[in-house]
């Protein structure tokens, strides 16, 4: 038996890290997993001195230091592993997309590192003390010399059944309290994380979980698995089967009765055939009945669909646009999706209002964006029935995926300012570079749609795509903050699901 500890810095989700720890203690190893950022605690205060001086202390017992982290956090964690390793010299290892990205990069600073979807190699790794790791795949290490080895990357695994379920236990699970110590969490504190995940719809426990691997799409930007071409492989969209997903959700109510709504958090929930989701809504009325969450693309968006889905409780849906402009998402983002079929999917979701709000997210900060794809964009919003909520996000640029090359060959002096290091995507948190037209899209959910439509015009592109006006606009979206603030539980408040 081994002792692994897997360290992260995100909410207390931690899909990944749990369903690696399930996976460890199925084959009798001792996993703990130890979340850095429980409630948002400022990065200063939990990384001080002390804190990694605890964090030795409490990690000295174990055979590996496992850390799995995104970009975004990858400029807090390394620069801690840096401090840690000075007084606590052990084997650590990384894992996660910022790892499966910059492999040779985290091998400055790690031993091991595991590329994309490594659970099983991560298994042998560590019943193998880590020998013979020239003999495992989606594993990067340094030889006897200090060369930095990329081994080749295994066949994805088709039968997502085999998986264990997250490991949600309290059993070895810390966090890190506002006095910087590291504590064991409680039945009660998990409860409470529940309880946060569902305050975004309501007044409920929410429950998230995956149900599928791999996209439909190959976005430009995106930082999933599908964009390592370079490793050797684009996963392709496989799914669980409805039983194995129904059967995760029975278990987890019987851990946590509490929970009452689920968030299915694949890429496009709504890319299974159509006679998947009717056995999906069948199943899940009959031993769930539950309201629950999708994200969904306008190409895959059908009344088929949604009127089952909505049937068996659907009550909140998230769609990605992206852009209105079909010169961007066709040639900037490789969305081979249309403004058109974008609209068509938005008339089938206005059917289903009374049952929800829609989301609908778009991209902003586009350095290929042109005065006419920011008009484009523009009129479509203007074309969409209200009511519904927007997600604005600030273009981030992840290693490795197409945008991020070709920005690096065509705009290398622009790959600072986007790196997923130093940039958040939420663009109601990054307003330094705040114009007229990210202003437009930001109040446009709350803007009548003739208003928009004049918005969109060249004249008045002209007359406040002005510097000048950039403190008018921030106070502008500080006002709209307060709106959001107001107005979010409303927005999200869920219709009943008839018994």
């Amino acid at each position: 038996m081994k002792k692994v500890i897997i360290i992260s810095y995100a909410q207390p989700l931690l899909l990944g890290s749990r369903l690696v720890s399930s996976l460890l203690k199925k084959h009798s190893h001792e996993v703990t997993l130890l979340n850095l950022n429980h409630y948002h605690f400022l990065i200063e205060k939990v990384f001080s001195d002390d804190f990694i001086r605890k964090l030795a202390l409490f990690c000295q017992d174990f055979d590996a230091i496992c850390f799995s982290f995104m970009t975004q956090e990858s400029s807090l964690l390394i620069p801690l592993v840096v401090e840690l390793r000075k007084i606590l010299p052990k084997l650590y290892v990384f894992g996660g997309i910022h790892p499966t990205h910059n492999p040779l990069e985290c091998l400055d600073y790690a031993d091991v590192v595991f590329l994309g979807e490594s659970e099983y190699s991560f298994l042998q790794a560590i019943e193998n003390d880590f020998s013979n790791l020239h003999e495992l795949d989606n594993v990067g290490y340094k030889d006897e010399f200090g060369k930095k080895i990329i081994n080749k990357i295994a066949s994805l695994k088709n039968n997502l059944n085999e998986l264990p379920y997250p490991d949600y236990s309290i059993e070895n699970k810390y966090v890190v309290s506002a006095d910087n110590t590291i504590i064991p969490v409680t039945r009660e504190m998990q409860k409470e994380f529940f309880k946060q995940s569902g305050a975004y719809y309501g007044n409920f426990y929410s429950y998230t979980t995956l149900t599928s691997r791999g996209c439909p799409h190959k976005c430009s930007y995106c930082a999933n698995l599908n964009e390592i071409r370079e490793h050797g492989f684009v996963p392709k969209l496989r799914f669980r089967s409805v039983e194995n997903i129904i059967r995760e959700l029975e278990e987890i109510r019987a851990l946590y009765p509490e929970i009452n709504f689920f968030l299915f958090y694949d890429d496009n929930f709504a890319s299974r055939k159509d006679e998947e989701i009717l056995e999906f809504c069948r199943e899940y009325k009959k031993r769930i009945n539950a309201p629950f969450a999708i994200l969904v693309s306008p190409r895959f968006v059908s009344d088929f669909k949604l009127s089952h889905l909505v049937d068996a409780g659907l009550r909140h849906l998230q769609m990605g646009i992206q852009s209105g402009s079909d010169e961007i998402n066709r040639s900037v983002f490789l969305r081979n999706i249309s403004g058109k079929q974008t609209i068509q999917a938005i008339q089938i979701i206005n059917k289903y209002k009374k049952y929800f709000t829609p989301w609908y997210d778009f991209i902003t900060d586009i350095p290929y964006d042109t005065l006419q794809s920011k008009r484009e964009t523009i009129r479509l919003l203007s074309k969409i029935p209200k009511p519904f909520k927007l997600q604005i996000f600030s273009l981030v640029l992840f290693p490795s995926t197409s945008l991020y090359n070709r920005i690096k060959e065509e705009m290398p002096h622009l790959l600072y300012k986007y790196s997923g290091e130093n940039k958040t995507m939420s663009k109601l948190n990054n307003l330094n570079d705040l114009n007229y037209y990210d202003t437009v899209l930001l109040v446009a959910a709350y803007t009548p749609n003739i208003v928009l439509r004049i918005l969109s015009s060249k004249v008045m592109f002209f007359l406040f795509d002005r510097k000048f006006f950039s403190p008018v606009m921030k106070t502008t979206i500080a006002s709209l903050r307060m709106i959001n603030r107001a107005t979010h539980i409303n927005h999200n408040k869920i219709r009943a699901i008839p018994k």
